[in-house]
């Protein structure tokens, strides 16, 4: 009588087992459930630093924007403004063309350009130094002297994030706080 081969006794014990190391249903249920889980937490955490991102993005460019009209308004000596649009969803830098007749133009360049704010980021307030304006104002203009647009400008997104650009008055100085 001969001995049984190896793949003759897992049969008879009632199992069969091929070489390949094969995965079970099971096996691969559980990791396709545990890439899901990790794939949802990762796109979470994304979502929320790309919000936060549009806001600080948003906010330092407003700013550049503001801090380039009191700079420039000062350096040359005579007015500029920012602009606001479409209910302070984007924004540009004017200046003083005529003051026989008060006539403001685009400045050249990239700061004259109109510039969007990101879909979800909006202007949640300005106020002045005496005043927080109900509604988004026209424009916020900047003189060659002292007087200026000098208080704060905060920005929102959906998340009720927000930062706050604020303008120093004789200085013209301008910072961002998150």
């Amino acid at each position: 009588m001969s001995r049984p081969t190896s793949s003759e006794r897992r049969r008879r014990h009632g199992r069969v087992v091929s070489g390949g190391g094969a995965f079970t249903l099971v096996e691969m249920l559980l990791v396709l459930v545990i890439i899901a889980v990790l794939s949802s937490s990762v796109a979470v955490s994304v979502s929320g630093r790309s919000g936060r991102r549009a806001l600080r993005v948003a906010a330092r460019d407003l700013a550049a924007a503001v801090g380039y009209a009191s700079c420039q308004a000062k350096l040359v000596g005579h007015e500029h403004r920012v602009v606001f649009l479409a209910d302070g969803r984007a924004y540009r830098v004017e200046a003083l063309v005529s003051e026989f007749d008060g006539q403001f133009a685009p400045v050249r360049g990239q700061a004259g350009a109109e510039r969007s704010m990101p879909p979800d980021v909006r202007i949640a307030s300005v106020s002045d130094n005496t005043d927080t304006f109900k509604d988004v104002p026209d424009w916020l203009e900047f003189g060659s002297g002292d007087c200026g647009f000098a208080g704060r400008i905060v920005l929102q997104n959906e998340a009720g994030l927000s930062a706050s650009i604020e303008v120093i008055g004789r200085t013209g100085q301008v910072l961002i706080t998150e």
